[in-house]
């Protein structure tokens, strides 16, 4: 509960944010810290960075700070915004506003500076993103931002198809509030979110999918999900989860496995690899055991349908990369066998990926998601591999006693060939360490290349 009698004691301005409204004050110019940080810190939370609003215009603010020594950078000058430099850290100063028709779900047409602290909040997206306070006037809060905080609930600031409209991530930003923040749509905006979404269309691949990361990476990465497939967004975010959601709803009670696997993001760490893997897997899962479609639950179309979703939404190669050696070896038979092909499954997976795997094959089983996987044989997977890796075994081709030069050295010519016998010697030291030796290798190297047709 936040108590409105003691909103000062909240709000902390930093030394750095005081010193920019009280710089701005001093010369006759209203100053507030406005927008999230006011939100964060009524919460008890501390917030991440501080923007300050003002009704000095972009290039009064600037001469002014230049002219005290410190650094200003023209971050969006033509809209107000200039950032300050103060040693390490950065504030963004923004003129108060009122901005014209938007006519790309994105960007206003114009933007017009104003004297009123008001009509700068009254542009904003929700209520508890609309209030701003100095230590001289105290909060300002004109659209019961501070009401909504307590009450725990996303309105938006005005007509919520309206603000929809202005600026289509919002309809993502409102999930992702609720999500973190553990709040509940207004019920109006949920509506206003259904009739609007189809603008999500006009937003740029990434930022839905920045959006769409913070919501995975919350705390409450199901119902964030849920919430998603309920209001009808995922659609825009992920097609292929969106089909599935819309057919064939009564057969085989698909919606309780589609919830459980959505569940199991909550009991993951926060790795994007791994959540992402988590999504794809269920989504994967239902549609071969439950819906009967052509998409086959193997590792090869596990990784293509990764590829064809993660690519659509520009993730970065490493995020990629990284979710398709989950989802390859997710779900494989995990029979042990020899040690040597223990150490390929550690090599082929990364050990930086194996922590990884075994918190979501343990999490599929543990949700009902697995394909007749036994949890004995991935335990005894599990502790092999451990002790094979705290044993620090050579594992890698950086780890054999010899490299590329030294069969350079003794006459192999460089390219392809070189990768093959590298490769080969790494997997006769896989079969017996003791072949880690440099006089051996080179060996080995040479009686490769003679059955190979190779001459020396």
């Amino acid at each position: 509960m936040i108590y409105t009698e003691n909103i000062k004691g909240k709000i902390a301005l930093p030394k750095d944010v005081r010193l920019i409204i009280d710089t701005l004050q001093f010369k006759g110019f209203e100053a507030f810290a406005v927008g999230g940080c006011i939100r964060d810190s009524l919460m008890g939370k501390t917030p991440s960075d501080w923007d300050i609003t003002t009704s000095a215009k972009p290039q009064q603010v600037r001469t002014l700070f230049v002219d005290l020594g410190y650094k200003v950078v023209d971050t969006g000058i033509k809209h107000g915004t200039v950032t300050i430099l103060i040693q390490e850290n950065s504030y963004e100063v923004t003129t108060y506003r009122i901005e014209g028709e938007y006519l790309d779900s994105r960007h206003p047409s114009e933007v017009f500076f104003t004297n009123k602290l008001k009509d700068d909040l009254g542009r904003r997206d929700f209520t508890i993103n609309a209030m701003a306070y100095n230590d001289e006037q105290g909060l300002k809060d004109y659209f019961n931002g501070l009401k909504d905080m307590e009450q725990k609930s996303i309105k938006t600031v005005g007509n919520a198809e309206h603000r929809f409209k202005e600026d289509a991530l919002r309809i993502l930003r409102a999930v992702r509030f609720s999500t973190i923040l553990n709040y509940s749509i207004d019920e109006q905006v949920e509506d206003a979110i259904i009739n609007s979404s189809r603008a999500l269309k006009n937003i740029s691949v990434e930022r839905v999918r920045d959006e769409f990361i913070k919501i995975i990476l919350s705390n409450r990465p199901a119902y964030g999900m849920q919430k998603l497939c309920d209001l009808k967004l995922i659609d825009f975010i992920i097609p292929e989860i969106d089909e599935i959601i819309n057919i064939k709803k009564n057969e085989k009670n698909y919606s309780s496995i589609f919830k459980q696997g959505f569940l199991m993001l909550d009991s993951l760490e926060g790795s994007l690899p791994l959540r992402l893997s988590a999504i794809i897997y269920t989504f994967i899962h239902i549609n071969y055991n439950y819906l009967n479609r052509d998409i086959r639950h193997d590792a090869t179309n596990a990784e293509t349908i990764a590829r064809i979703i993660l690519k659509g939404l520009k993730f970065d190669n490493l995020t990629i990369r990284n979710t398709c050696v989950l989802l390859k070896y997710c779900n494989i038979n995990f029979e042990v066998h020899s040690e040597e092909s223990i150490k390929k499954f550690i090599t082929q997976v990364g050990e930086k990926n194996l922590h990884e795997l075994f918190t979501l094959i343990f999490a599929n089983i543990k949700f009902g998601l697995s394909n007749n996987i036994s949890y004995n044989n991935v335990v005894v997977l599990k502790n092999k591999c451990e002790e094979i890796l705290k044993k620090g075994e050579p594992l890698y081709i950086k780890d054999l006693a010899i490299d590329g030069n030294d069969l350079i050295t003794i006459g192999l010519p460089k390219g392809k060939i070189l990768g093959e016998v590298l490769n080969y010697l790494l997997s006769c030291v896989l079969r017996d360490k003791e072949n880690n030796k440099r006089e051996l290798l080179i060996e080995l190297a040479k009686k490769y290349c003679n059955l190979a047709g190779y001459q020396l």
